[in-house]
Parts: C-alpha cells; structure tokens; sequence
C-alpha cells in the first residue's frame, strides 16, 4: 500500500504544480491581452482622429470650391482708365 500511497501522492504533487504553472501562463496570458487592448485602443483613436482630419480636409475644399464658383460668377467690375 505504501508504493501506491507514494504514486498518488506524487501525481497529486505533479498535478498541483502543473496547475501552478498553468495559472502562472493564464495570469501572463491575460496582462498581455490587457496591453494589447490598449495599443487596440490607442490604434482606434488614431483612426479616428484621421477620419475626422480627413472629413475637415473634404470641407475645406468643398468651401474653397464653393468660393472659386462665386467669385467666377461675379460680373466683372469697370476697368479703370490709365
């Protein structure tokens, strides 16, 4: 009985340590999942900052383009005699 006694208590050792090493990977697992969020994150806002700098730069033309129109149909002024 003593050898099997030994050979439980050795499995039931190496199954602890075995679950010691898996939460030690599960905990490294998941701080690298957190910082991959963040870099999500920081990526995201980034896109978003270029989408709304995209969506400024389209206005502004539109205006310039809405401002080049007007003034072409503007009639011209009187010339000035020299």
């Amino acid at each position: 009985m003593d050898i099997i006694a030994k050979g439980i208590n050795q499995r039931r050792a190496n199954i602890e340590n075995n679950l010691g090493v898996l939460a030690y990977q599960r905990l490294a697992l998941m701080r690298e999942m957190e910082e991959i969020d963040k870099q999500i994150a920081a990526y995201e806002a980034m896109a978003d900052e270029n989408t709304q700098a995209k969506k400024d730069l389209e206005t502004e033309t539109v205006i310039a383009q809405a401002k080049a129109e007007k003034e072409a149909e503007k009639p011209p002024g009187p010339k000035r005699k020299k």
